[in-house]
């Protein structure tokens, strides 16, 4: 029995997920944030490393037929991760391959090669593939210039609600006291002294709740972010004449999981101009999504059987 081992990281984590070459997920293993950009090579290698070795845990590593390693901004530390992964796994190099987070959020959230995916976590961007191969990419430019929509982007705008607060020139929001909890400090003007760029994602779940409990501010960051990811959708479905019935735009990541307040702004703002193409909720996580690539690496095809073991086999391990 042959295995192979997929693993995406992200900002604030990391999943490994392996699987034999008819897509029964065995094991799962996961870890902390391993983007570079936000937690620095080292602690990005790590994180990857912890994350493959509790998934391999279970198995002879002499039996791995390819590994995938999908992170954003890895690809420069690619000859390093390399020779880390060959001496950890004791495997050849031609069987490992290391890139950004792109074509695995995208297969992972559609479960097929073609159609267009928004991928929001603590970055952003969005990806398109017709049927004749034509692939479009937009976003992922980082926390400064972009990543509109983003985990990073949602803190952003709590941050910037809070200063204009206390500087007179904005509306009134509980933002401010439950973010001041949220750091242990007393004075918003503080807030500038402890905030930093890997630090501010996890504000995420304070806007969200935040924003369930009716503050204005709130519900128009996460409306605006459920919009700023439909104007990416948009670009990409008219660049590739993708409004057909014949094909699908998913949302992915950890922001599509914030619900209506989210999903009824990005949907309405994709609908008010493509109304053929469909709207679904991500089919596999982008850690599933890269065991696709290395089952495709292998020359195996995503037949049915495959992409039903695939799910019903990672939902159990979930469990």
């Amino acid at each position: 029995m042959a295995y192979f081992l997929g693993i995406d990281g992200g900002g604030t984590k990391t999943e490994a997920v392996l699987a034999d070459e008819h897509g029964f997920v065995l094991s799962i293993g996961k870890s902390g944030g391993s983007n570079p950009n936000f937690v620095g090579k080292e602690v990005s290698f790590a994180s990857i490393i912890c994350a493959a070795k509790a998934a391999l845990a279970c198995v002879n590593n002499s039996r791995i037929e390819e590994v995938v390693v999908c992170a954003p901004g890895i690809k420069k530390y690619t000859e390093e991760l390399h020779q880390k992964l060959e001496k950890i796994l004791n495997i050849g190099k031609s069987r490992i391959l290391i890139d950004d987070d792109k074509l695995n959020s995208f297969y992972g959230a559609l479960g097929k090669e073609y159609g267009a995916v928004v991928l929001a976590g603590t970055g952003s961007f969005a990806m398109g593939i017709n049927k004749y191969g034509q692939k479009y990419v937009i976003g992922g430019w980082g926390p400064i210039i972009g990543d509109e929509g983003s985990g990073q982007w949602i803190a952003v705008q709590a941050l910037k609600a809070i200063a204009k607060e206390h500087d007179g020139i904005g509306p009134t929001t509980l933002l401010t006291n439950m973010i001041m909890r949220q750091y242990g400090v007393s004075d918003a003007s503080d807030i500038r002294r402890v905030i930093a760029i890997d630090n501010i994602s996890g504000l995420v779940p304070v806007v969200m709740e935040a924003a369930q409990k009716g503050d204005s501010v709130a519900l128009s960051i996460i409306n605006r972010a459920g919009v700023e990811l439909a104007k990416m959708a948009n670009a990409v479905i008219s660049k590739l004449d993708l409004n057909s019935s014949d094909y699908e735009v998913a949302l992915t990541g950890g922001i599509s999981n914030l619900g209506d307040l989210l999903w009824v702004p990005f949907m309405a703002t994709i609908r008010s101009l493509h109304e053929k193409v469909n709207i679904i909720k991500p089919k596999f996580t982008p850690g599933v999504g890269a065991v696709m690539i290395a089952l495709k690496r292998a020359g195996i095809e995503w037949c049915n059987d495959i992409m039903d073991n695939l799910k019903t086999s990672y939902e159990e391990r979930m469990k």
